[in-house]
């Protein structure tokens, strides 16, 4: 029995290898790829069937190859404290569909930076969304019929000042996609345990605080320079002006004090989650 169990495994090993090389062998690549360091730090994302356009530092690319949330990328500082910004413009071919351009990307990024990472499970801390007691204070969007035709994507407005700390944000989210939005503005990640499905109308308007802020990363450019690096106290507002010429006050209260308002609460705790850790990259990517 014994015996029997290892040539199963080893049979199941031989053939999740055979599977992956033969993967890595058919792995869809681009067409024509010119990968340099930008001349100027402006972030910009742009992917259509037939090309991927870009200018953002290497963190971006590596987000978007490997499908990863900023909390789970582990790696050497440089990647994203000091942030070089890379000017990719890539063909893809004919055919190709969205879900292999992820993988495009990955293949450019260890042809070119010699990128090779791992994903690891690590148990860290976490913010739980949870329920408060009276259940959730916000419109819950009716299922769409299946006879309906798909209704176009939901409209959302926010507002983010990394100034002052403030966040405004109006629209359809579930409460996975909230917690997302929640991650980027707290000191540890935020997961969803609510058990709650379906998708809500929110309006949220907190008060980051300062010690959240993430700092403001330092780009340097071909030529030596440095931007960034610098943040100043939050001023005090005595009122914001949102993107419809509504003002509200310039203070709000604290993203706790926000969440009870809409029928949950933020937990700490740990959770066993994955990152991405990055074993070898380099600063300056081969020719093209």
């Amino acid at each position: 029995m014994k015996r029997g169990i290892k040539c199963f495994v080893l049979a199941g090993f031989m053939s999740a290898l055979a599977y992956y090389q033969t993967s890595a062998e058919t792995a869809p690549a681009f067409e024509v790829a010119s990968v340099k360091p930008a001349t100027n730090p402006e972030s910009a994302l742009r992917i259509d069937s037939a090309a991927v356009r870009c200018t953002c530092p290497l963190d971006v690319l590596i987000m978007y190859a490997y499908e990863i949330k900023p909390y789970q990328l582990r790696g050497p500082s440089w990647i994203t404290e000091t942030r070089i910004p890379y000017q990719v413009d890539a063909n893809i071919p004919k055919k190709s569909t969205k879900e292999q351009i992820p993988a495009m990307v990955r293949g450019l990024l260890a042809e070119r930076f010699h990128l090779s990472a791992h994903r690891e499970s690590r148990e860290s801390p976490v913010y739980a969304l949870t329920l408060d007691q009276g259940g959730l204070k916000f419109a819950v969007r009716p299922a769409q019929e299946p006879s309906q035709p798909t209704p176009q994507a939901p409209q959302f407005r926010s507002y983010i000042d990394i100034t002052t700390g403030r966040i405004h944000y109006e629209g359809i989210l579930t409460l996975k996609q909230f917690a997302n939005l929640l991650t980027g503005m707290m000191d540890r990640p935020v997961v969803n345990i609510t058990g709650a499905d379906g998708e809500f109308d929110i309006l949220f308007d907190a008060r980051i605080p300062v010690a959240n802020l993430k700092p403001i990363p330092v780009f340097i450019l071909p030529d030596g320079r440095k931007l960034g690096g610098q943040r100043v106290e939050p001023p005090e507002a005595q009122y914001i002006t949102l993107w419809d010429g509504r003002k509200l006050p310039g203070d709000a209260p604290s993203i706790f004090s926000a969440i009870r308002k809409l029928g949950l609460r933020l937990e700490p705790g740990r959770a066993a989650l994955e990152y991405l850790i990055i074993d070898k990259v380099d600063k300056t990517p081969t020719e093209n």
